[in-house]
């Protein structure tokens, strides 16, 4: 079901105090910004109201639809037209030829794909369009579609008994699939956290590989090979305890008809840490996930930090200087917001077990 239409003025609102809330912490070193402002979580540029309405590419804010909207979009964020073009211009295609192609993926009979095919027979060649057709036990037809006159016909006519049909490349690039699915991942976890998920320098390798699709900045993209046959989970965003094989954050959504499910970082953790990680294991449990249920994280100051305490009370310990930026992070936000932050005990001795800090008090 799709959420709530939201405005794009109403978007960069609620989206531009979350971005302050987090800017006495996050970003210190920005303290001359104006505080209605909005940052592309893809490039991470800021961008003031006016940005809405301009004509001009390099710094309109534009409606970006996740997944995409060739595919059956289920929300809406808003990132800068650089990034909704460069990005959605490679990865968007193979998505939707991706996601059309499932029932023939399925095995199912009778699905058809419309492909790009080579026939050869070793001395003569010819290639165009054609659409494979699933028939009886598993075999495939191809239909090659020559318009009446054309040479290739001449070709094809000439081919001998002994002919080879090549279809291979003719499908979108899984490479590209995956990227795409990482983006929509990606975004929905900012859209669920806002600032606090994106701004921390942990997600950067993430966010070069869906500007730059055509570039291996990421050798693993998180993406999980569920069928949606043996995937217990809804679409949603889950946190996975340290007690399974990885820990992180598990996406869940639909494209199309299929259901997908992609990993991403766990506070304290770098993308590039994680997915080397992930690389390293043989296979992933896809039990004992719990699901983030609360849908105010943007607004509601005090829950800002539920994600990262989530993990923490879970027993989840990060590499200890990401732990020390966190703890800092927590209590520089108990101390500018009085009030509204609070720290459960046993995951503020946890943190000064390990930084030898004490977290500071907010009253």
């Amino acid at each position: 079901m799709k959420s709530v239409l939201r405005s794009n003025e109403q978007l960069f609102d609620a989206y531009s105090k979350n971005l302050n809330f987090f800017r006495s912490t996050h970003l210190r070193t920005r303290g001359d910004l104006p505080e209605i402002m909005y940052m592309c979580p893809l490039c991470l540029r800021l961008f003031d109201k006016d940005c809405l309405y301009t004509l001009d590419d390099n710094k309109r804010l534009t409606r970006d639809h996740v997944p995409p909207d060739s595919v059956g979009w289920e929300t809406v964020i808003l990132t800068c037209k650089i990034c909704n073009n460069n990005a959605g211009g490679l990865i968007e295609k193979p998505l939707l030829d991706y996601t059309t192609s499932f029932p023939f993926r399925k095995r199912e009979e009778g699905a058809t794909v419309s492909i790009k095919a080579r026939i050869s027979d070793g001395e003569n060649v010819v290639g165009g369009p054609a659409t494979i057709t699933r028939i009886q036990n598993n075999a495939i037809n191809v239909n090659f579609h020559f318009e009446k006159g054309y040479k290739r016909l001449e070709i094809l006519e000439r081919l001998g008994p002994n002919y080879k049909i090549d279809i291979s490349g003719s499908f979108p690039s899984r490479r590209l699939v995956n990227i795409a699915l990482l983006k929509t991942a990606y975004l929905l976890a900012f859209i669920k956290f806002g600032y606090g998920f994106v701004v921390n320098g942990l997600h950067d390798r993430i966010r070069r590989q869906i500007q730059n699709p055509k570039q291996n900045v990421l050798d693993n993209t998180g993406v999980m090979n569920q069928t949606n046959e043996d995937f217990p989970y809804e679409p949603g965003i889950y946190f996975i305890p340290h007690r399974v094989s990885i820990t992180g954050f598990l996406v869940v959504f639909n494209a199309g008809k299929e259901k997908h499910a992609v990993l991403l970082p766990p506070p304290g953790l770098n993308d590039f840490q994680f997915y080397s990680r992930i690389d390293r294991l043989k296979e992933i449990k896809i039990s004992g996930f719990f699901k983030y249920r609360d849908d105010n994280y943007i607004t509601d100051f005090s829950k800002c930090i539920d994600p990262v305490i989530i993990f923490l009370r879970t027993g989840y310990t990060p590499p200890d200087n990401m732990l020390l930026q966190y703890h800092r992070t927590m209590h520089d936000l108990m101390v500018v917001r009085k009030g509204l932050i609070t720290v459960p005990d046993g995951v503020s001795k946890e943190l000064g077990r390990i930084t030898g800090m004490t977290l500071g008090d907010a009253s």
